[in-house]
């Protein structure tokens, strides 16, 4: 058995981002300063995991049941 790194998913750019989300580059940052989106720092980029992104559109989904009276 060879030891192997962990397979990392790939890192997307803010434009990347904010084209699957459909928004502007400049509100995916916005996220971020917000801590909305959590970002790798690599030296001064800002990158994305897709397990991140994943974990954000995760957390924005909201209950469309209506309380029963």
């Amino acid at each position: 058995m060879t030891d192997r790194p962990p397979v990392l998913s790939p890192l997307l750019d803010v434009d990347a981002v904010a084209a699957r989300l459909g928004v502007s580059p400049k509100t995916v940052r916005r996220q971020i300063d917000r801590g909305d989106i959590a970002v790798h720092h690599i030296g001064r980029l800002l990158r994305v995991s897709e397990g991140d992104l994943a974990d954000f559109i995760a957390g924005q989904r909201k209950s469309q049941r209506k309380a029963v009276v």
